[in-house]
Order: C-alpha cells, then sequence, then structure tokens
C-alpha cells in the first residue's frame, strides 16, 4: 500500500489544472468517496503508471455517451479527482486499484491523445464552501448516521458539514445515476441539500 500526495501541472491560474489525464467511468465518485477499479486496457495502465510516477491525480468522469472500453467516450463536464491510495495485481491479470476522491473540477476542453486514445482534459476546480446543516434538514444528517451504524461504519466529524453529508448519502442510499451526477454537479450545498431532498421524496415516498 503507497499513499499519493496531489501534485497536478498548475497553470498560472492556481485554479486551473493543464493536461489532467481521465478515466471515464459508469460509476461516480465523490469527493471523500472511494472506488475500486480493475485496469487492463493499455491507455488506462500507461494513466496509472504516469499517476504513480509522477505522484499526481486523475480526473473520474460519469461517461455520457460511449463505452467504458473501446472508443473514447463523451463524458460530463464536472468530474472528481482521484489519488491512487492502494494498487495490487488481480487474480485474473488485470491491475486493481483503489482512489480516494479529492475536489470537484469542471473540464475546460478535452480531446483524446492520438498515440493511445487516452482522454485528457484541461480543467478548472471547483471550490465548494463549507457550510454546517441547516435548520430544517436534520433528517438527512439522522438517516447518513443510521445508514452508518448499520454498515458498521463510524461516523465521522465531518457529517455537520453539508456537502459532504450530501455525498455521503448519494453513496449510501439507491440513487441513480443521473440523480447522483446531478448534486455532483450543484455548487451550492444549500441547493444541494434541497435537491437530496426532493430527490429522496420522490423515490421513497
Amino acid at each position: 500500500m503507497a499513499q499519493q500526495k496531489p501534485d497536478q501541472k498548475q497553470s498560472k491560474d492556481k485554479t486551473q489544472v493543464l493536461d489532467m489525464p481521465l478515466f471515464p467511468l459508469r460509476s461516480i465518485l465523490f469527493p471523500g468517496g472511494q472506488l475500486e477499479l480493475q485496469v487492463f486496457e493499455p491507455r488506462y495502465l500507461s494513466l496509472v503508471s504516469e499517476c504513480l510516477r509522477e505522484d499526481r491525480e486523475f480526473g473520474v468522469v460519469f461517461i455520457d455517451s460511449g463505452e467504458e472500453t473501446g472508443a473514447p467516450a463523451s463524458v460530463h463536464q464536472i468530474g472528481c479527482s482521484a489519488r491512487i491510495f492502494n494498487w495490487d495485481s488481480l487474480p485474473n491479470g488485470f491491475l486493481g486499484i483503489s482512489v480516494v476522491g479529492g475536489r470537484r473540477f469542471k473540464i475546460i476542453k478535452n480531446w483524446a491523445r492520438k498515440e493511445d486514445l487516452q482522454i485528457r482534459a484541461d480543467v478548472e476546480w471547483i471550490e465548494a464552501p463549507k457550510m454546517p446543516i441547516p435548520e430544517g434538514f436534520e433528517g438527512l444528517t439522522e438517516l447518513l448516521q443510521q445508514a452508518l451504524l448499520q454498515k458498521n461504519m463510524e461516523i465521522p466529524q465531518e457529517c455537520d458539514d453539508a456537502c459532504w453529508m450530501v455525498f455521503r448519502v448519494a453513496e449510501v442510499l439507491p440513487l441513480s445515476d443521473d440523480q447522483k451526477q446531478s448534486l455532483l454537479n450543484e455548487e451550492d450545498p444549500r441547493t444541494q441539500l434541497q435537491q437530496l431532498t426532493d430527490i429522496l421524496e420522490k423515490t421513497f415516498n
């Protein structure tokens, strides 16, 4: 196991990153969340090698149209940076990696690298303000606490941060990928809370 520190190629504008490698997926990664990936295509093995060698993150983006393998897919414009914290060779011959979500970003422009069709992008970071859970949304905190207890997971201190709490609820409940992407897209924590409340009311009532 190894720990990696984010170290991206910055533009003069410190809110931007130039030439970030992207990993298009049919899964959505939230800041603070984790994913287990199996890597076998040469372009993504090259991506992993680059990120480990240069101690940098890559971007996870949800596929809008296309597939995870084969021709480059069309992707949503909002994604999440990913840091590799563990990797190993799997019995099936694939490379298994574990990643944790970092910060959200918006794609400024993206392209497929000619030599291997790996998708790259210039991105800008989305800095969401931290906000305590406002009055009227305490039920979401209780819902998350119950879900974590059922999974025998500890309730961290970040549970009082609105944006963090929205992402954790979205991970543990059976939301659709489109609903998760909508929450990832929204920059205002209060609007995120209302969106999540509306989704839960429509889904479970």
